[in-house]
């Protein structure tokens, strides 16, 4: 058995059947422990992750209280749906544009708006062209993204930066996650276990002393 199946087997003994009280706690200690939030301060850039349309309102909403003086987006398809080869141009390009326009429809002007470019089939590749295009070096970057992607975003920015750069994460709290019931839904779930798969593949990288970028 694989380390990935082994842990996807872990989690599926706490969470299936749950019926103490000891077995309900450990299963939404697990969905909390995916949940970050730095305190703000003033940065280069905010960086939305892709994933989801709930995370360019915020980056919205923190450029406009001057927090700092960019937005940047990426192009290519969020991570979520990188694993499905089913993924069009189409579908990115409009993915894109509906960030885009939620962030002009928020007050954010184009010419505050950078694009970074580039395969990126997982956080630790997106946020790494994030780092190349804006070349942080001590200065903070806000991250954004949704409650349960926020730990591994922390940490892989981290990661990525050799930490230099301080990573200040502000999560889109619109999402539906709920840490306390996680396992009551299947998508959600998944989410968990993907999440937790990839803070795996980062201490690996760690361990391994292997080249972030």
């Amino acid at each position: 058995m694989g380390i990935g199946a082994a842990l996807c087997l872990l989690l599926a003994l706490v969470v299936l059947g749950a019926q103490s009280s000891f077995r309900l706690a450990l299963a939404s200690a697990i969905g909390w422990y995916l949940i970050v939030e730095s305190p703000l301060r003033p940065a280069v850039a905010i960086v939305v992750l892709t994933g989801s349309p709930t995370r360019p309102p915020v980056a919205a909403q923190l450029y406009q209280a001057g927090w700092a003086p960019l937005v940047l987006l990426h192009s290519e398809a969020e991570e979520e749906r990188a694993e499905s080869t089913a993924v069009s141009q189409g579908a990115v390009a409009s993915n894109l544009e509906s960030d885009r326009q939620a962030l002009s429809e928020n007050g954010v002007p184009a010419s505050a708006v950078r694009i970074t470019t580039g395969e990126a089939s997982d956080t630790l590749q997106e946020l790494c062209l994030a780092a190349r295009a804006l070349e942080p070096g001590d200065n903070a970057v806000i991250l954004v993204t949704s409650s349960y992607h926020s730990r591994r975003t922390l940490l892989v920015w981290q990661y990525v930066s050799g930490g230099r750069s301080p990573g200040v994460v502000r999560v889109a709290w619109m999402d539906s996650f709920d840490p306390d019931v996680w396992w009551r839904s299947e998508g959600w779930t998944g989410y968990v276990v993907h999440e937790y798969l990839g803070l795996l593949k980062l201490f690996l990288y760690s361990l391994l002393h292997l080249p972030a970028c």
